[in-house]
């Protein structure tokens, strides 16, 4: 039980992930795919911002290194470009883990 819950504990949401990626997209983008895969953010979709997206993305807290991965790809029957972009998920704050004489007092009270 430890185990998953550390495992929980060590990166965002996926619904905190997704919140953030609504808020930072800019509207003229579509998402076809959006996985969390591991500890990795895989975003495909169509965009007439896609060279921008990386600039959109970087300095959010859940996630690093936004980088696109492959070409673009122009679609000619929307006029935007395809793109697959990929960022590493980051741990949550240090402030949102309880402090160690918390998780005892969590602890002695089970």
């Amino acid at each position: 039980m430890a185990f998953l819950q550390a495992q929980r504990a060590a990166r965002p949401t996926t619904v905190a992930v997704l919140d953030e990626l609504s808020r930072r997209l800019p509207d003229s983008t579509s998402l076809e795919k959006a996985a969390i895969e591991g500890d990795r953010i895989l975003l495909i979709g169509l965009s007439t911002e896609a060279s921008a997206l990386v600039g959109h993305l970087q300095g959010s807290p859940l996630w690093r290194s936004p980088a696109l991965a492959g070409a673009l790809q122009n679609d000619p029957r929307t006029r935007s470009d395809r793109f697959t972009l990929t960022a590493e998920l980051a741990p949550p704050p240090a402030a949102a883990a309880p402090a160690p004489q918390e998780a005892a007092r969590a602890d002695d009270a089970r």
